[in-house]
């Protein structure tokens, strides 16, 4: 009973979350009680969960369609740690191509004394977030094997040095931020499953704002080989975005990540990663990732080189189970 998508180019920005959203026509008679006049009922949630959209928590969903007539965006917000979750209503004008659309605020929906309308956690008819939640806690790691895993003792292979006037390579006694606010990484872990691209990092520091990890992509590997492309977390905040760098100029936001004290968890959107990563990812073709720690202060930049992941059969348990 949806109409066909005509563009793409609304956007949703989610500042909580994670959240979970329905596009609802609204000259659809199935979705006239959800219009703002009337209260939305519980039971309707899951009626309609088959056809959500998960949002990630700090991040956006950059394929809102824009309808020739105005649209409906219904959904929940995730809040860890409660039992009920907070429902919101988005009218979304006809013609909004290229606007933005914040969840939250005047979106949440409230009865006549000004109460959160919600629903309870425990509904097991809810959409799935994905095997890994990224809410700050480290219970859907400690199952995981770890990818790259160093002592105290460890030296970084190379560190960086970068000022508005200078780049050059430094020695680990001249630099100003190895071994403070989170470079000295304790271990990697990946993970992967059918929409996501999961990371978490773990610190023998605690990690603080101006920290990023930085996951290089190389498809070869030999002394000729050009980074394609790079991952970047950078940590601002409790939580944040995870950018794509194509080159040293073009940037855009692809995850989200949610930072503990000694560690923390991202996860990137599939959809908007490379088909190189992504075939290198599912086994198809061979690539792999260098992994670096960078930490600034605004001026001066550090960059610390740990190692290399390939991804070549890295994910197998997961390419067995789809094929």
């Amino acid at each position: 009973w949806l109409p066909p998508r005509v563009s793409f180019a609304g956007r949703l920005i989610h500042s909580g979350g994670p959240a979970s959203s329905i596009r609802l026509p609204t000259n659809s008679e199935e979705t006239r009680p959800l219009l703002p006049c009337a209260v939305p009922r519980r039971a309707r949630v899951p009626q309609y969960a088959a056809g959500t959209t998960a949002i990630p928590a700090g991040g956006l969903y950059r394929s809102l369609p824009v309808y020739r007539q105005d649209t409906l965006v219904f959904g929940y917000s995730l809040i860890p740690g409660e039992l009920v979750h907070p429902l919101f209503l988005l009218r979304i004008p006809a013609g909004s191509e290229g606007s933005y659309f914040e969840i939250g605020g005047d979106s949440l929906l409230a009865d006549g004394e000004g109460a959160y309308l919600g629903f309870s956690a425990i509904d097991e008819d809810l959409p799935a977030q994905g095997s890994h939640q990224i809410d700050g806690r480290i219970l859907d790691w400690l199952q995981s094997e770890d990818d790259l895993r160093y002592s105290r003792s460890f030296s970084p292979q190379r560190i960086r040095r970068e000022s508005p006037s200078t780049s050059t390579e430094i020695g680990v006694g001249d630099s100003v931020y190895w071994g403070r606010g989170g470079t000295g990484l304790d271990r990697l872990r990946l993970a992967l499953d059918d929409d996501f691209f999961y990371g978490m990092a773990s610190s023998y520091q605690e990690i603080q704002d101006g920290l990023s990890l930085l996951l290089y992509f190389y498809q070869e590997r030999s002394e000729s080989s050009l980074n394609l492309y790079a991952i970047e977390v950078p940590i601002a905040g409790d939580t944040g975005h995870v950018l794509l760098w194509r080159g040293e100029r073009s940037v855009e936001v692809v995850g989200n990540y949610h930072r503990g004290d000694f560690f923390f968890e991202f996860q990137v959107n599939r959809e908007y990663l490379p088909r190189e990563i992504q075939q290198s990812l599912e086994g198809l073709q061979d690539g792999s990732f260098d992994v670096s720690t960078g930490f600034t202060d605004g001026a001066i930049y550090e960059e610390f080189l740990f190692g290399n992941v390939p991804l070549n059969n890295r994910f197998d348990d997961w390419i067995r189970g789809v094929r």
